[in-house]
């Protein structure tokens, strides 16, 4: 049997040593609350730096999980709650205040009934969504 020897091209360069970041958990949890690419610039490494550490140390970059973990999940305090009825709460009073400017006499009746009646009914659809909303997330807590 001959030995085997491997050729390569004279042109190829042999590939440098790759330099070793050994970034354990605690120094990288100062990170956790940015993106993985946001890291490492900060740390002037690659992404895949970031990732062969996690790995090697047996553990998941927190990030999106930690964005996208409870994305509609009840509001629960009285000022966050009213908060976010707040867009709800001014389209009913929008509907309410144009319901009572207009009149017989600036319009014909029919197009008054039909604007109102269209208006009323959007806002109806979206109070009951909204509630059903809410009450389908009280009953998953």
């Amino acid at each position: 049997m001959k030995p085997v020897t491997i050729c390569r091209p004279k042109s190829k360069k042999l590939r440098k040593s790759r330099r070793v970041y050994d970034f354990d958990y605690k120094f990288l949890s100062q990170y956790f609350h940015m993106p993985q690419k946001q890291a490492a610039a900060l740390l002037d490494v690659a992404v895949i730096t970031i990732k062969r550490n996690c790995k090697h140390y047996g553990f998941k970059w927190p990030y999106r999980a930690n964005k996208y973990k409870y994305p509609s999940r009840p509001v629960l305090s009285d000022k966050g709650r009213a908060f976010h009825e707040l867009p709800l709460n001014c389209m009913k009073e929008q509907i309410d205040a144009e319901m009572h400017q207009t009149s017989e006499c600036d319009t014909d009746t029919e197009s008054v009934d039909e604007g109102g009646q269209e208006k009323e009914n959007y806002c109806n659809i979206l109070c009951r969504l909204r509630a059903s909303s809410t009450s389908e997330m009280s009953m998953v807590d």
